[in-house]
């Protein structure tokens, strides 16, 4: 009785876990649901309003549309930067778009302080799925904007996906001292937490996640 009990207890675990990785890797996972802490929006709203002025006289112009998603992304809009990543597909941005920034920038010493081309390069290694290269470059994007959560959180899932859970966890719990009612941050700290077998500590975070998973699965 007691195995067909941990037997069900364990399936149960993995459907959520697999449910929920199926919906953040259709939804590209844009983890923002509570906006950017006002001190760290100031740049980021003047990214916001530069990619909008530039996309008025071009909007199919792939490279304002991801200054636009970025911008978005990194303020916790989330509705918003899944419509803009959604029209990026649309208007023929695939994987090789990411590659084209990271020629276009990685590795070039004029960049490395530039905030806004550290998180283009961070997002195009994230897009492409090449996690130990997006965890590197989120380290420059957290080091230039220290007090954002975003770029934590989406280095977070970057070495959940490379199997560094343990730094996953330090990351995502230094997130939320940033901001520590961000349900996707407790959403993914759960999931880092499951995988390491921490079961209680994984359902805790889970409980404070309800609207991150009411729109993961609306």
């Amino acid at each position: 009785m007691l195995n067909r009990r941990h037997s069900a207890h364990s399936w149960l675990w993995a459907c959520l876990l697999g449910l929920l990785l199926a919906a953040m890797a259709f939804f590209f996972i844009p983890i923002a649901f509570v906006e950017t802490a006002a001190a760290e929006e100031s740049f980021w709203l003047t990214q916001l309003h530069t990619a909008r002025q530039l996309l008025e006289t071009d909007p199919n112009n792939l490279d304002h549309q991801f200054r636009l998603a970025t911008a978005q992304a990194m303020l916790g809009r989330v509705e918003e930067s899944m419509e803009t990543f959604e029209t990026l597909t649309s208007l023929g941005a695939d994987d090789s778009y990411a590659r084209v920034i990271v020629e276009r920038y990685g590795g070039k010493p004029e960049y490395e302080n530039d905030l806004l081309i550290q998180t283009f390069l961070a997002f195009a290694y994230y897009v492409d799925k090449d996690y130990p290269n997006s965890v590197k470059a989120f380290d420059r994007v957290i080091e230039l904007d220290p007090l954002n959560p975003w770029p934590l959180n989406y280095q977070g899932f970057s070495l959940y996906q490379c199997g560094q859970l343990d730094v996953a966890v330090v990351r995502l719990q230094k997130s939320l001292r940033l901001q520590p009612n961000n349900q996707y941050t407790h959403l993914l700290l759960g999931l880092a937490y499951y995988e390491q077998g921490h079961y209680l500590k994984a359902l805790a975070e889970f409980a404070k996640a309800p609207g991150a998973i009411k729109k993961i699965f609306r």
